[in-house]
């Protein structure tokens, strides 16, 4: 189930706002909103290590609080409009390095840009590269948080100063009165707790999405194999009563004929005659029904007005224009399923339309071997949500049974066509099949 259009949309305004807030924070949240400074020098002047390992925490929660905005919004603004792998991966660094300069211009505050964040942007990254899609973006962002807690505590170690973590004006200033009193190791002890701490919260929080992933992805398959074996059935059921149609309609033609040799009223036999004929079309249809992948060199226009027999309401006749068809174009199909096809989007575009003032279009072009039978009208349109569903089995957007066009598409792929739908919410909706033509 991948992200929709919707969720992209919204995923992106999310992540826009908390990159925002990302460089509003900083107004707001600084070192001395935190009292972080007097309670360095309390411990220095107390020897109190106490006091020093609450101003380290405090950085971290300073640190963190900024920086999640600034890599949360990043991950949601690039994963909702970037596909290409690469190019998220170009794009994560630059904006948080953008972010950062922002912060620096604006308000005097040096961000590094250092192992820390290089190690948030290999989580990002991760993140990505796990391909959880049927799991929310945002969601995400519980696996990420987390993480990114975990990391903020190598800057206050004093022992990984020297591999480059932990270069920030702040940190440099609790490890250094860290060497005057925390003797007994207790900042780094509760520094590297923490860190595990959140580290397996942070593990914990993926190996509890990707389970969710695949089981989402488990109950779609389990949904898409009982759609499947519903569809199986119930042409089953049909194929059965529509072979004991057979019988009945042999018996009827076998009278037919009866009559129209033994009587002498030429009223009679016309009529005999005439019921012998519909009986043929009949069995036609029911051999057609019975084997849905049988197809046949049918002429266009024996098509069209095969499916325009099928529509009884007159309003809707009046609201259909009709092309005039191709002569001597055939194609192979199954005629009385692409029939019903060609019906079922007539109905659909009749539903979409204001009866009253309202048009549909019923075109036909044959070129280069290509026949194209184009539905077109000026009604309600599809809403951008709905389009990423309409071929969906169950899906309707009038409250019908949803089997309209899931049975459409199959009907024109079967015979080796495409079918297309273009719409735009209030301005109609054009349906395109291509099917080849057979010379």
């Amino acid at each position: 189930m991948q992200n929709t259009a919707e969720d992209n949309r919204k995923n992106f305004l999310i992540g826009a706002c908390l990159l925002l807030l990302g460089l509003i924070c900083p107004a707001f949240l600084t070192v001395r909103t935190f009292r972080i400074y007097p309670l360095i020098n309390q411990s220095l002047l107390n020897d109190e290590n106490g006091l020093l390992v609450i101003a380290a925490f405090l950085l971290i929660i300073l640190n963190s609080v900024r920086a999640v905005p600034i890599y949360l919004g990043t991950f949601l603004v690039g994963s909702s409009t970037i596909r290409n792998k690469w190019a998220f991966r170009l794009f994560a660094p630059v904006v948080i390095m953008l972010e950062y300069m922002l912060v620096s211009f604006l308000y005097d505050i040096r961000y590094d840009f250092g192992f820390v964040s290089m190690l948030v942007i290999l989580v990002i990254y991760t993140l990505d590269s796990l391909n959880l899609y049927s799991v929310s973006t945002l969601k995400h962002g519980v696996v990420l948080v987390p993480m990114l807690i975990s990391l903020q505590f190598i800057d206050v170690i004093p022992k990984l100063t020297p591999y480059g973590f932990g270069r920030g004006m702040v940190s440099m200033d609790v490890k250094n009165a860290s060497l005057f009193v925390d003797r007994f190791k207790v900042l780094p002890t509760a520094a590297y707790a923490m860190m595990a701490s959140f580290f397996f919260m942070s593990l914990l929080s993926a190996f509890l999405l990707r389970d969710q992933h695949k089981l989402l992805i488990a109950e779609q398959k389990l949904s898409a194999s009982n759609i499947r074996e519903l569809k199986e059935r119930r042409n089953i059921e049909i194929r059965s009563l529509v072979h004991d149609l057979k019988s009945p309609m042999t018996t009827i033609q076998g009278l037919a004929g009866v009559i129209s040799i033994i009587s002498e009223d030429s009223k009679i036999k016309e009529y005999a005659n005439r019921i012998t004929q519909s009986g043929d079309n009949i069995s036609e249809m029911i051999a057609q029904i019975l084997d849905n992948r049988a197809t046949h060199l049918v002429l266009l226009p024996e098509l069209i007005h095969y499916a325009w027999a099928q529509i009884v309401s007159s309003e809707m006749r009046d609201c259909v224009f009709m092309e005039a068809i191709p002569e001597d174009t055939w194609v192979c199909i199954n005629k009385v399923l692409f029939g019903r096809a060609l019906v079922n989007l007539l109905n659909n575009a009749y539903a979409a339309i204001d009866h009253e003032i309202g048009n549909v279009w019923l075109r036909f072009k044959v070129k280069s071997g290509l026949v194209t039978i184009s539905i077109q009208d000026d009604g309600c349109g599809i809403s951008e949500e709905n389009m990423q569903n309409i071929w969906k089995t169950g899906f309707s957007g009038h409250g019908s049974t949803g089997l309209g066009l899931s049975f459409v598409k199959d009907v024109v792929e079967d015979s080796g066509g495409t079918i297309t739908i273009k719409s735009e919410e209030g301005q109609g909706t054009l349906v395109v099949i291509c099917i080849q033509e057979v010379k």
